[in-house]
């Protein structure tokens, strides 16, 4: 028994065919898998938006709002060393942890 698996690859399908090469009937199953379109809004013109560039505006907003709490804490542990900021390094170090911000120090 030989068999052969023919593909054909397309952008939104996968066609496939299995055939054994000894047999008299060649084809032995056959089928197609259509890959769904990855675009929001489709056929909307000017509004239509891969999947992708959503994926990458949101992990982009997530990036923003990273290096931007990120920043704040740099920012207060210096003034908290420089002795200008009423917090403490274990208030910051809380906000850090939680997420809370000790308002009442």
């Amino acid at each position: 028994m030989s068999y052969t698996l023919g593909l054909t690859i397309s952008y939104n399908s996968i066609g496939w065919a299995l055939i054994d090469k000894t047999d008299q009937k060649p084809k032995i199953d056959m089928g197609v898998r259509v890959v769904q379109p990855s675009v929001l809004n489709i056929g909307e013109g000017i509004r239509e938006q891969s999947t992708h560039t959503q994926r990458t505006h949101v992990r982009q907003m997530r990036k923003i709002f990273r290096n931007k709490r990120l920043r704040k804490q740099k920012l207060l542990s210096l003034l908290i060393d420089h002795h200008l900021c009423p917090l403490s390094k274990k208030d910051l170090q809380s906000w850090i942890e939680t997420g809370h911000f000790p308002y009442n120090s």
